[in-house]
C-alpha cells in the first residue's frame, strides 16, 4: 500500500517494494537509459578519435532534436559572410550590365547587335556585354594557401619567378586579411596593378589567382574559377590534406586552370560616330511612322471586318463562329443556309477590298419561317391559285387546287424541316367540284323524241354534245378522285300504247343516245343505258317530257355495289 508523505511525494510503505519497482523500470526504460549513459561518459572523457567519431553523429543528432536553433547559430558566421559576399558580387555585376546595355542601347552598333542577337537567338544584354567588355586573361596561378607554394601555372606569359609571386600574393592576402579584415570570413578578392587586375578566388587551402588585362568581368572570372577549384579539390583532396611541398602532384590540375584562361575583345569604341547615330535616329523615326501609319490601317480594316462580320450575324440563315487573321487575311468561318443571302455581295457593299476576307461556310438549314417557306415552294410547285402560311410550325394552306396536288402536299410538306401539321380544310378540291358540277349538269339534260319513235331529233344533236363534254370531265374527275361512277342513260315513254311497248320504246331510245356517245369515243363500261317505260325515276318529282332520255350518277359504294338510289349529284 502507497501512502503520501509530508512533501506530498509518493513512496511505497513497504521497503521491500523498492526491488520491485527497479526491476520494472529496467524493464521500461533499461535500453535508452544506458545508451544516454554511454553518450554521457564519452562526452566527458573521450579516449580516442574513433569512439569520439562513433558518439558525435548522435549527440548531434539529439541536440538538433532539442534545439535546432543551436547548429544554425554556429554555421552562420561561416556561412553568412560568404553568402552576402556572393550577393553583393552578382548585384555589382547586374548593375555594371545594365549601365552599359542602357549607354549602348541607341547607337549604330547596338542595332547590330540586336540583329545578332535575334538571328542567334542571345538576348540583347548577353550580345552587348560580349562585344563591349575587352579583356584578356594572360595568367593564372594555382597556390597552396597556408604554405604560399604554387603548384601550378597556366598562360601565354610566361613570370620568370612564379613561386615568389605566389609567395607575394600568399603575404599580401595575409596583410590584407591581418590589416583590414578582423573577421575570420574576410579576404582579399582582386587586386589592381596598373593595366592589369589580379581575380583571386579562395576555397579552404588552395586558392586560385587570374592575372586579366583590361576590363575584369570579375564574375565571369570567379564562376570558372570556382568550378576549376572544385575540381582540383575533389581529384586532390588527400593531396592537399598531406601536402609537404611537393608540386609535382598537381600538374595534371592545368586543364582546369586553362578554362579561366578566359578573353574577349571588341571592335571599334562606340561613340565615335555622330553622323551615323543622327542616320540611325532619322531611321528610327522613319520606321516608327510607317509603322504608325501600317498599324492604323491594319486597325481601322480589323474595325471594318468586325463590322462586316456584325452585319453577318444580323442576317438570317448565316452564323458566324469566328472571325479571325490567317496568313495575313481575315478569315472567317460558320454556317450558311443556301437560300439566305451571299456574303460576298456584302463584302462588295462593306467597301472591304477583295481578297482580304474569305469565307468558310458549312451548309445548313435554317428555321427561319420565311426560308422554310421558300423550300415548300420549291418542294410543292404551289398553283398560283394557293396561298402558303406558316405560324408556329403549322402550315395552312388555302385557295384551290387539284386533288392530286393536295394529297402530294399532306404527304410532302411535313418532310421539310419546320413543319410540323399540314391544314388543308381551306382548300377547295378543283377535281372534286368538277365531278360534282357535271354530274348536276348531266341530270339537267334531256334528249327528245318524236311521238313513238327512237331517233334522236336534229335540234337535240347540242344537247348531245354537251352530254358527251360533261360525261369526259365528270369521268376524268372520278378517276382522279379514285371514284367507282358510272353513267346512266335512262329512257322514257309517255302513256300512250301499252306498258310492255312503253318499256321497250324506252329502252331503244336509251340505247340509240349510248350509241352516238361510244362513237364520240367515251368508254361504255362507264355507262349503263336503262329504260323505265313511262314511269319517271324516283329522284324528281317534276313533270317531264316523257318522250326522252335522261341521265344520273350512280356511284359504288363501300360494298362494292352500285349504287342504284337514283338520286341527283350534289
Amino acid at each position: 500500500m502507497l501512502i503520501q508523505d509530508s512533501q506530498d511525494r509518493l513512496r511505497p510503505s513497504d521497503p521491500r517494494s523498492y526491488d520491485d519497482l527497479d526491476a520494472v523500470r529496467s524493464l521500461l526504460i533499461g535500453p535508452e537509459q544506458q545508451k544516454l549513459e554511454e553518450i554521457e561518459s564519452a562526452l566527458q572523457r573521450p579516449t580516442s578519435a574513433s569512439a569520439l567519431a562513433s558518439v558525435l553523429p548522435k549527440s548531434v543528432q539529439l541536440s538538433l532534436s532539442r534545439d535546432p536553433r543551436a547548429l544554425a547559430e554556429a554555421l552562420f558566421p561561416v556561412i553568412g559572410p560568404a553568402i552576402h559576399r556572393a550577393i553583393r558580387s552578382a548585384l555589382r555585376e547586374m548593375v555594371a550590365s545594365v549601365n552599359l546595355v542602357v549607354e549602348r542601347s541607341l547607337s549604330v552598333r547596338a542595332w547590330g547587335w540586336r540583329w545578332e542577337a535575334w538571328r542567334s537567338g542571345r538576348s540583347f544584354a548577353e550580345v552587348a556585354l560580349t562585344h563591349s567588355v575587352v579583356y584578356q586573361v594572360e595568367q593564372v596561378f594555382l597556390i597552396h594557401r597556408p604554405s604560399g607554394i604554387l603548384l601550378a601555372e597556366v598562360g601565354g606569359v610566361q613570370v620568370a619567378e612564379a613561386d615568389t609571386v605566389s609567395a607575394m600574393l600568399t603575404a599580401i592576402t595575409d596583410f590584407v586579411r591581418d590589416s583590414f579584415a578582423k573577421q575570420a570570413s574576410g579576404a582579399l578578392e582582386e587586386l589592381q596593378v596598373g593595366h592589369y587586375t589580379i581575380v583571386i578566388e579562395e576555397q579552404q587551402s588552395v586558392l586560385i589567382a587570374a592575372v586579366v588585362r583590361g576590363i575584369a568581368p570579375s564574375a565571369q572570372i570567379r564562376e570558372a574559377q570556382r568550378e576549376a577549384l572544385a575540381a582540383i579539390r575533389s581529384a586532390h583532396a588527400s593531396d592537399l590534406e598531406r601536402f609537404r611541398g611537393n608540386s609535382d602532384l598537381f600538374e595534371d590540375t592545368r586543364p582546369h586552370l586553362e578554362r579561366c584562361l578566359l578573353s574577349q575583345y571588341a571592335g571599334r569604341p562606340l561613340g565615335q560616330s555622330r553622323f551615323g547615330s543622327r542616320l540611325l535616329l532619322a531611321v528610327v523615326v522613319v520606321l516608327l511612322a510607317a509603322t504608325s501609319v501600317f498599324v492604323g490601317k491594319q486597325v481601322m480594316r480589323s474595325q471594318r471586318v468586325t463590322r462586316f462580320a456584325d452585319r453577318l450575324r444580323s442576317e438570317p440563315g448565316i452564323v458566324v463562329v469566328s472571325a479571325e487573321v490567317r496568313r495575313g487575311k481575315h478569315v472567317i468561318t460558320g454556317l450558311r443556309d443556301p437560300l439566305a443571302v451571299d456574303p460576298s455581295v456584302l463584302l462588295r457593299e462593306s467597301a472591304l477590298p477583295n481578297g482580304e476576307v474569305e469565307f468558310v461556310w458549312a451548309a445548313y438549314q435554317s428555321m427561319d419561317s420565311r426560308f422554310i417557306l421558300r423550300r415548300l415552294q420549291t418542294l410543292l410547285r404551289p398553283p398560283s391559285s394557293i396561298s402558303l402560311g406558316l405560324t408556329g410550325g403549322e402550315l395552312r394552306i388555302t385557295g384551290s387546287a387539284s386533288h392530286l396536288w393536295i394529297e402530294d402536299a399532306k404527304r410532302l410538306a411535313p418532310s421539310l424541316g419546320g413543319v410540323d401539321q399540314v391544314m388543308v380544310d381551306q382548300v377547295l378540291d378543283q377535281d372534286r367540284q368538277t365531278f360534282i358540277r357535271s354530274g348536276n349538269v348531266l341530270s339537267s339534260l334531256l334528249i327528245h323524241f318524236e311521238k313513238g319513235l327512237s331517233v334522236i331529233l336534229p335540234e337535240d344533236e347540242a344537247a348531245l354534245k354537251q352530254v358527251v363534254t360533261v360525261s369526259k370531265d365528270l369521268l376524268g374527275a372520278a378517276r382522279v378522285l379514285d371514284i367507282d361512277a358510272q353513267v346512266v342513260l335512262v329512257g322514257h315513254a309517255d302513256a300512250l300504247g301499252s306498258a310492255e311497248e312503253n318499256l321497250v320504246l324506252s329502252r331503244q331510245r336509251a340505247n340509240v343516245v349510248l350509241l352516238s356517245i361510244l362513237k364520240a369515243g367515251l368508254s361504255g363500261r362507264d355507262f349503263v343505258a336503262e329504260g323505265v317505260g313511262e314511269v319517271w325515276s324516283q329522284e324528281t318529282n317534276e313533270e317531264p317530257d316523257k318522250r326522252s332520255v335522261s341521265f344520273w350518277v350512280r356511284t359504288r359504294s363501300d360494298q362494292n355495289t352500285l349504287s342504284r338510289s337514283g338520286t341527283k349529284v350534289k
